[in-house]
């Protein structure tokens, strides 16, 4: 037993060691496998890591390019929100001139805006304003009469007593009607041999006045058709079509081959007053759009400008192709001293020697526009108009001072007017800081820019705070424009800034431009087309005589 026992022990031991080598190769090949698998995972380890720092560089490429091209887009949304803001503005201001109300007043700052409003027109019981004379119309008294049998007794046939005082009515009535003058000349021939040298044989009488030669229509029609076309705004059609109502064709053509006649005869005169008006020491200026229909085939060209020059006595109407600074610029010429009141367009700019003073009509309007198109700055616009109001209330209360002797009070007047001027500074330089919108920061940077334009009227009282006085010596050529667009032909435009001319330089004199009109064409008419002195046609050169007979019947 002993024996087999001893021999199978190296059968075991060789088994074991046979299965351990294997056991141990199986190992080393799966250790083999786990390093090539290490090897594989790091290098895919490697190339994750390189493909996550390229990704990584993109991203923050990417990153800071979008951040950039945000910043850019941010920029630009913000000025396209502005520049929207600024549209819905002017198209709310365009909507308001349109349809709905034109007046831009608004409360002051000592008025409650709840306050209820007054009835309009005269209150029930109140004094009329009694009988108006109305001295200046030619009278036609008619004597209204009782027949006889309904003032006689029918008892006894005693007439009855006629009492001192009678009723009295008064009627205004017109009288349209025109004349047709026939002018028979007379031909003289001699009979007799006589020799008298040069004297002619055949004589005639002097041929009837006429403002030019051959014309058809009288100097009183004449100046009918001028006020009709110039002074009301009337198309040269509808004014044919009146005289044809009343009988008499006159044709469109005949009116403005006349008119190209008269033109001449009256430019002397336009041309005085434009060297009168130059001579002042204040004007106002501002322009409009005039159409001059030419024959240039470029439309573009149509669009001119019909420029106005008001002072205190004058109002002169300028037509250029041009709204550059030419126009003012040549008007001035020579002129190195004065105040100019304008708004703020850059052609009044360029002028030297002249002090400029710009409309705070046209401040004010900047900022009701903002409260009108921009619902979320209306309060801050709101605040700066009732500031502006209170601005001209009190140098509207220091103005109306000055033409009594009460020192006291217009030097007390004009220190609550410097405050007024010291608070509206303070307060754009605070608004300027803390304004986020485009548009806030916009309209104080120009109230800022033209301060010292805008406080002239500050030390000098008689220069008004706006420039209203042009843009309503405006209106009426507007409302020509409407009516009849414009001009056909450069002449006629200058013409028609001539006839403004002189007619509102009359009539802002109380002088009444019909009449004066009348008697100028009739004096050139008795001179056989040669036009009398200016002399007597220009208000600072008449005597007081000539400006009692020709002074306004209605001066309202």
């Amino acid at each position: 037993m002993k024996t087999r026992t001893r021999a199978a022990k190296p059968h075991r031991t060789e088994s074991q060691l046979t299965k351990l080598q294997r056991e141990n190769r199986e190992l080393k090949a799966l250790v083999q496998r786990q390093a090539n698998k290490i090897d594989r995972l790091e290098k895919e380890l490697a190339e994750e890591k390189a493909v996550r720092k390229r990704y990584q560089a993109q991203y923050y490429n990417l990153k800071e390019t979008s951040t950039a091209e945000i910043g850019l887009l941010q920029v630009r949304v913000k000025e396209l929100e502005d520049k929207l803001a600024g549209v819905m503005s002017t198209l709310a201001w365009h909507q308001k001139q349109a349809f709905g109300e034109r007046s831009e007043k608004t409360p002051t700052a000592d008025i409650v805006e709840t306050k209820e409003r007054k009835p309009r027109g005269k209150r029930e019981g109140a004094p009329g304003y009694g009988r108006k004379s109305r001295d200046g119309l030619l009278t036609d008294e008619n004597y209204l009469d009782v027949s006889e049998q309904d003032r006689t007794c029918r008892c006894c046939g005693k007439p009855y007593r006629k009492l001192p005082k009678g009723d009295r009515s008064e009627m205004i009535e017109l009288v349209q009607e025109l004349i047709k003058i026939v002018d028979i000349g007379v031909k003289y021939v001699k009979d007799c041999g006589c020799d008298e040298g040069s004297k002619k044989r055949f004589v005639s009488s002097a041929p009837p006045p006429r403002v030019f030669p051959r014309a058809l229509l009288g100097p009183d029609l004449w100046a009918d058709i001028l006020t009709e076309k110039f002074l009301f705004q009337k198309p040269l059609t509808r004014i044919s079509k009146k005289y044809g109502l009343l009988g008499a064709e006159v044709p469109v053509s005949t009116i403005c081959s006349g008119m190209k006649k008269i033109a001449p005869l009256l430019f002397d005169l336009y041309e005085e007053i434009q060297m009168h008006a130059k001579g002042a020491e204040q004007w106002n200026m501002d322009e409009t759009t005039w159409r001059v229909f030419s024959s240039d085939e470029q439309k573009h060209k149509n669009n001119w400008w019909l420029w106005v020059v008001t002072t205190s006595d004058c109002w002169v109407y300028l037509l250029d192709p041009s709204r550059s600074k030419k126009v003012p610029t040549e008007f001035f010429q020579g002129t190195s001293e004065g105040v100019l009141i304008t708004d703020r367009y850059s052609a009044y700019k360029s002028l030297s020697g002249i002090q400029k003073a710009y409309c705070w009509a046209h401040v004010r309007r900047d900022f009701i526009k903002i409260s009108e198109g921009v619902p979320e700055l209306a309060t801050w616009a709101d605040s700066w108009v009732l500031d502006i109001n209170e601005l001209y209330r009190i140098n509207n209360e220091r103005v109306a001072l000055l033409s009594g002797d009460r020192v006291a009070e217009v030097e007390t007047s004009k220190l609550k007017l410097k405050l007024k001027i010291s608070e509206i500074e303070l307060k754009i330089e605070k608004g300027l800081r803390e304004a986020r919108a485009e548009r806030q920061k916009k309209v104080l940077r120009s109230l800022k820019k033209h301060w010292q334009g805008l406080t002239i009227f500050v030390e000098q009282p008689n220069v008004p705070m706006d420039n209203n006085a042009a843009e309503r010596a405006l209106r009426h050529s507007v409302c020509g424009r409407k009516n009849y667009y414009g001009s056909g032909s450069e002449e006629s435009g200058h013409f028609a800034a001539a006839i403004f001319t002189i007619c509102q330089t009359w009539l802002c004199n109380q002088l009444d431009p019909i009449s004066l009109l009348q008697d100028f064409l009739r004096r050139t008419a008795e001179k056989r087309g040669k036009p009398p002195p200016i002399e007597d046609f220009l208000h600072w050169k008449m005597n007081v005589e000539r400006r009692e007979q020709f002074k306004l019947k209605r001066t309202k």
